[in-house]
């Protein structure tokens, strides 16, 4: 089993940032479908200005991209033909690669999302967990036992099991997370990744920075 890390440290806290998994931000892929199959808008790359690119359209107008990575498309700017097409959707060949870019200055070209911290960690679903007697009357709710390689530690303490408690509420539903032990029986106090507005384990445990598998199935 891996060395539990600390939530609590920079490292471990989950943020909201650019959530691409490789450098610069790369298109949804029914972008780049539809960038395929569409001639787009042609344009000369003139070089970089921080992280805007500077370009101009075909007929001369200048154009200005604001860009996750604009190291691409600097290197673009200096070869023999910086010729690019601009496809619907901020869609942007540069080379091998398509690339997002944002026209107005304002929308942002990166997905927003929480970033898990670094490293793998998994959470190993055990089993799904009989309704609670005690919350039936009050808002219907799923809960499910999951085991954390590695475990997570806070201040609080070193957790090697959680259960994952969804209620249903009226105000879109709220998510916690809870210490527990193999058995699963709970001790009180939400954990990181705890969140309100949706009923969701993997969101939850994803926030806590943990990708939800399951185990293994042992070999004969």
């Amino acid at each position: 089993m891996a060395a539990p890390f600390d939530i609590d440290t920079p490292l471990g806290t989950p943020r909201t940032g650019c959530v691409c998994e490789e450098p610069g931000h790369v298109p949804a892929a029914r972008r780049v479908r539809a960038a395929v199959s569409a001639a787009g808008e042609t344009y000369r790359v003139t070089g970089v200005d921080g992280d805007v690119v500077l370009a101009t359209r075909h007929d001369g107008t200048p154009a200005r991209w604001w860009v996750h990575d604009p190291a691409p498309f600097a290197e673009h700017a200096r070869t023999v033909d910086p010729t690019v097409r601009l496809h619907d959707g901020g869609v942007v060949r540069v080379g091998s690669r398509y690339r997002s870019v944002a026209t107005d200055g304002v929308a942002s070209p990166c997905v927003e999302g929480v970033v898990r911290p670094t490293g793998t960690r998994y959470a190993f679903l055990q089993r799904a967990l009989p309704l609670d007697p005690t919350l039936v009357a009050v808002f219907p709710h799923t809960a499910s036992l999951y085991r954390l390689d590695p475990p997570m530690r806070t201040r609080s303490g070193r957790y090697d099991h959680v259960v994952v408690l969804a209620e249903h509420t009226e105000a879109g539903g709220l998510t916690r997370i809870f210490p527990a032990d193999a058995e699963a029986r709970m001790s009180p106090g939400d954990l990181p990744g705890s969140y309100g507005g949706g009923t969701d384990h993997v969101e939850a445990l994803n926030r806590a920075g943990y990708e939800v598998v399951l185990e293994p199935v042992p070999s004969e």
